[in-house]
């Protein structure tokens, strides 16, 4: 059994956090009434950081599946079987939401597509990520540092890379892989960062391409948009910018001096092993919140308001549900 490793508490808190503020800011941030405006310009730099919460995700997950003992008929079994019944189960419970909410769609069309709502996608993706894993875990296991850095460059040049130096350029280059899925580079990156000590020259080198990375991508998109339309050009989840950023997070936050008494230690794992469960509803109670909770104040602090209502009520149904063992199986 794999000893727990405490940064990884708080860095799934971190993602859950930037989750859910993403999906509180998405409908702001791409509206033109408020371009230009102060908000905006928060939301914008806000956005960098934030967008980071799915990365983050995927690298804790790649780390824990690429470093894992388990053999592969185990790891199977493990990982999915934590992870299919909660998604059939939130499957049914968006299904009815949908109903509710006079929305149209096919059960079963979705549950074998990406689900009933936008948020789900993640989970199927991570399934996927999940299928390759033992297999990617046997090259990394047989090859170095250098050649593990290797692959991950080899697996983010066509949908990262060569992107980012369209960007700069103004090319037009074109590589496609028959195989690989940038979201992959996550995997690998999160499996580097957290295997092996970083020197304290290099962490810097990390953090400062993080900064560069993020302003990098506020500059561009706030070039990119206008008041005739807004146009978030690196928002995209393979974008380079997105990487730096995540890395940056990841390293830092496994390099905090911190000492973690009893009590911390309890309460971190209390919150992060309930993850799960916020990630699904956290939708459901925005939507209540957005729909019945009209506010007459600034974009930023509605949405500083619906973040904060929204995290902690999520988090709350899902505690108070996690002590009922049928439900947590079900739904956590």
């Amino acid at each position: 059994m794999q000893e727990r490793i405490r940064y990884f508490d708080i860095l799934r808190i971190i993602a859950i956090e930037f989750v859910i503020w993403l999906h509180c800011m998405s409908g702001f941030i791409i509206s033109t009434s408020i371009y230009g405006s102060r908000s905006w310009d928060a939301f914008i730099v806000i956005n960098e950081i934030v967008r980071a919460g799915v990365p983050l995700f995927l690298m804790l997950s790649g780390y824990l599946a690429l470093n894992s003992s388990l053999d592969m008929k185990t790891f199977y079994k493990k990982r999915f079987v934590r992870i299919l019944m909660p998604l059939i189960s939130w499957n049914v419970i968006y299904f009815v939401w949908s109903m509710f909410g006079g929305r149209e769609s096919s059960f079963f069309v979705a549950l074998f597509n990406e689900g009933q709502y936008y948020h789900m996608w993640f989970v199927y993706m991570l399934l996927g990520m999940y299928f390759v894993a033992p297999f990617l875990k046997i090259i990394i296991n047989h090859i170095s540092l250098k050649q593990v850095l290797l692959l991950f460059i080899i697996i983010i040049f066509p949908q990262t890379i060569i992107p980012f130096i369209n960007a700069i350029t103004g090319l037009n280059l074109y590589v496609a892989y028959p195989v690989f899925e940038n979201y992959l580079g996550y995997f690998v990156l999160g499996y580097i960062l957290g295997k092996f000590e970083i020197p304290i020259q290099y962490r810097m080198a990390i953090y400062a391409a993080g900064v560069l990375g993020a302003g990098f991508a506020i500059v561009g998109n706030c070039a990119a948009s206008s008041v005739e339309g807004i146009n978030l050009v690196y928002n995209g989840g393979y974008s380079f910018n997105h990487y730096l950023v995540a890395g940056a997070i990841f390293t830092f936050v496994k390099y905090l001096p911190i000492t973690y008494s009893v009590r911390a230690k309890k309460c971190l794992r209390g919150w992060s092993d309930i993850i799960f469960g916020v990630y699904f509803i956290h939708v459901i109670i925005l939507e209540i919140l957005s729909n019945f909770l009209y506010l007459e104040l600034s974009p930023i602090k509605i949405v500083a308001i619906y973040f904060c209502l929204t995290s902690i009520i999520s988090t709350a149904i899902i505690a108070v549900l996690s002590r009922i063992t049928f439900l947590r199986k079900l739904l956590i």
